[in-house]
């Protein structure tokens, strides 16, 4: 199904290639393991009953070769078996990105035994050395090939094999996982072996999304800092009452009247929020895309629509370089009246390259390299007023100017990370697109040459060059068509 990398492979690259091994596929935000093979060096089989149970690859799949598992039971005996598919390119590790929840599918059909039940089937994973079990039921005697699926698992449908208690870790701190199904049997009146035939195993691991809301604003919860080009403005967002709302953020945008400047002008307010949960940590896994959610409401401002009403940018703070989405975002949807009501805008996913530096000069956040430092998340209003002074609003102590007052609340970003650094192309593989990225950036080498991509993604173990030591690793996830 794979061709090796080393019929396709510049002269430098060709003595460097590793060989792969099949097991599972990458696509989006979900990572589908799977194995129809069923090769007895892929698989152990654990017995935590009173009886051994065997298990090993048959001839007599669905389609090729498949599992046959033989259940041993005399009088009281009990079978508890997991199987366990134990390859390296099977194994999820939830450090780049917590797993939301779990999709199991395999197919099954009954051979030989006694009584109605066939044997009793669920899904099972290891993590930590600890081996873990779905609820099960029963397979039934049929001898046609079925389908059994079960969708959304989280950590809390599992429970240790060794009737200890807790559950498994899908959070970023969670151990490397390995999957595997469960099958059992029990209490037979006589000798008797339960035979079931299993193919077409897989999992699909939802992850690597990340979730931050801020709705209150404490003192220390947010960042903030002003930018314009007329001394003659001023900007302040702080904490305000908003009824029913509760706490909000309110961004106020003065300029006197006339401009000081006597030109058009931009305010700015950038407002990135303190909370550890609102941060790109690129050194727990590589960050793809940045998605906000934020409710908006017009306090007051120009009743007119040609002068600029507030508009809004996704904020990144790096280390000391400020960051804001290229694109703007209305915080007024009818610019011809105040706002009662809340509005809630959802951006775009937001990648890298979606972002300039604040300050003009070129530049973009790292939400890859692992030594770069965590990304803090907020928000960042802008005013652009006209070069005239046309009665845009009265400022709070009726002196005269024009002021711009929106309110913000419910923020909420969500990360995407991805699960395969390998995918240069990020389009859920990695293929011959991802080579000519690799190989380009494989004979630049140094991560600081100007030749290089941004955030120099091709550097996979994060050592600021692009050299051989990555190449292994991406040998290995070309070869398998994704990440191991």
């Amino acid at each position: 199904m794979f061709t090796s990398l080393a019929n396709r492979c510049p002269a430098r690259l060709a003595a460097l290639v590793l060989a792969g091994i099949a097991g599972s596929a990458l696509a989006g935000n979900t990572v589908v393991i799977s194995d129809s093979n069923f090769a007895n060096s892929d698989w152990t089989l654990t017995n935590f009953g009173n009886r051994v149970a065997t298990g090993a690859q048959t001839p007599l799949g669905l389609v090729g070769t498949g599992r046959e598992v033989s259940h041993p039971l005399n009088g009281s005996s009990n079978v508890q078996v997991f199987h366990k598919f134990n390859t390296a390119a099977g194994e999820i590790k939830p450090a780049n990105g917590a797993i939301v929840s779990l999709d199991f599918a395999i197919q099954y059909r009954f051979v030989s035994g006694v009584g109605s039940n066939g044997h009793q089937l669920g899904f099972a994973l290891e993590q930590g050395g600890i081996a873990y079990r779905t609820a099960t039921a029963p397979t039934g005697i049929s001898g046609a090939w079925t389908v059994r699926t079960t969708t959304g698992l989280t950590a809390a449908d599992f429970t240790r094999y060794d009737g200890q208690a807790g559950n498994p870790d899908f959070s970023t701190a969670g151990a490397p996982i390995r999957f595997g199904f469960r099958s059992s049997n029990g209490n037979a009146g006589s000798s008797v072996s339960q035979i079931v035939r299993y193919d077409d195993f897989s999992v699909s691991v939802m992850r690597n999304k990340t979730q931050s809301a801020q709705g209150d604003f404490p003192p220390g919860s947010t960042d903030v800092s002003q930018n314009s080009n007329d001394p003659g403005t001023t900007g302040s967002t702080a904490p305000a009452s908003d009824g029913p709302q509760g706490e909000v953020h309110q961004t106020s945008h003065f300029r006197g009247a006339p401009p000081a400047n006597g030109a058009a002008t931009s305010i700015e307010t950038f407002v990135v929020l303190t909370d550890s949960a609102a941060e790109v940590d690129p050194s727990k896994g590589a960050a793809e895309t940045v998605q906000m959610t934020i409710k908006h409401r017009r306090v007051s401002g120009q009743p007119h629509p040609t002068t600029g009403p507030q508009t809004f940018r996704v904020a990144v703070k790096q280390g000391a370089n400020e960051y804001v989405s290229k694109s703007e975002f209305s915080s007024t949807p009818d610019p011809s009246v105040q706002q009662t009501d809340y509005t809630t805008t959802k951006t775009p996913r937001l990648k890298e390259s979606d972002f300039k530096k604040r300050d003009g000069t070129p530049g973009q956040p790292d939400f890859k390299n692992p030594s770069t430092a965590p990304a803090k998340l907020g928000y960042s209003p802008k005013t652009d007023f006209p070069a005239s002074a046309p009665a845009r609003g009265t400022d709070a102590d009726g002196a005269g100017g024009e002021e711009e007052i929106v309110n913000y609340d419910d923020i909420v970003f969500e990360v995407s990370f991805i699960a395969c650094r390998s995918d240069l192309s990020s389009d859920g593989y990695v293929d011959d697109s991802d080579f000519v990225l690799f190989a380009a950036a494989y004979d630049t080498l140094d991560c600081t040459d100007p030749n290089m991509p941004a955030g120099c993604p091709a550097d996979i173990n994060g050592d600021g060059f692009v050299d051989d030591s990555d190449f292994v690793l991406f040998a290995a996830a070309y070869d398998l068509l994704e990440c191991p």
